[in-house]
């Protein structure tokens, strides 16, 4: 093949188009199990500050671009991901949670910054109140401390409130992606660290 070409499978010999498959599915899988390794790890988080930047970690790019394509450089945004809790259990349906900031511990952006709820395959949870997503541009609820607090469940918190509620899947594995946009200097340069993802039962 030459730069531009169409790629076709099909001009292939039998053995060849089988051999290609074959290393498409062993790299897929490679890729699915750089999940874990994309960043460094604080409180449960795995975060980026080299988007952009991989130099000759072919395998690291690929899985970004699988993961989170499009991401950018540092000064722009970076993106944590949890996957576990903080003590390293893996999130899941069946149990509580809560992301508890402090005053000092909220995000620090100089735009704006939100938290989602995934499914393990990386899609969208489906939930009654139609909530995937709180941030500082929600009407979130702070505590006289300017604390804040995000429930993190399937079925609605015992307060009446639905205003700090981030809806789960009822059962199975899923991940938390807190995205900070325009991140302040502390940010970008890991100095700030988001609190972990506590379990409640």
């Amino acid at each position: 093949m030459a730069p531009g070409d169409t790629f076709a499978i099909g001009a292939y010999p039998a053995e060849v188009q089988s051999a290609i498959d074959d290393g498409v599915a062993a790299a897929r899988q490679a890729i699915l199990k750089e999940e874990p390794n994309l960043g460094e790890h604080v409180n449960g988080w795995a975060i980026a500050r080299d988007l952009g930047r991989y130099g000759t970690r072919y395998l690291y790019r690929a899985a970004w671009t699988y993961f989170g394509v499009g991401g950018n450089l540092a000064e722009d945004a970076i993106y944590p991901l949890a996957v576990v809790d903080g003590e390293g259990r893996f999130l899941d349906g069946a149990h509580r949670y809560t992301l508890h900031f402090t005053e000092d511990e909220l995000p620090p952006v100089n735009a704006f910054w939100s938290v989602t709820m995934y499914d393990a395959d990386s899609y969208l949870v489906p939930n009654d109140i139609d909530v995937y997503a709180l941030g500082n541009r929600s009407s979130l609820h702070y505590a006289h401390d300017s604390s804040l607090t995000i429930a993190i469940q399937a079925e609605q918190p015992d307060n009446t409130s639905t205003t700090n509620w981030l809806p789960a899947p009822r059962s199975g594995r899923f991940k938390l992606a807190l995205r900070l946009y325009h991140p302040r200097e502390e940010a970008s340069k890991g100095i700030w660290q988001p609190p972990a993802i506590r379990r409640l039962g």
